[in-house]
């Protein structure tokens, strides 16, 4: 894990799309899934921009 900001750490792509697929398979709130799902989509628009 990478430091994200003072207080927290971002973890990897993978490990997000891991979470977020186990939530939706345990049936979580589903606006944490909403959470993680944006989450997932922030960052692919970052990388589509880094490619670029």
């Amino acid at each position: 894990m990478k430091p994200y900001n003072d207080n927290s750490f971002e973890i990897s792509d993978e490990l997000l799309i891991d979470a977020y697929n186990k939530a939706i398979q345990s049936r979580l709130d589903k606006a944490f899934i909403k959470l993680l799902k944006e989450e997932i989509e922030r960052r692919k628009k970052n990388n589509d921009k880094k490619e670029q």
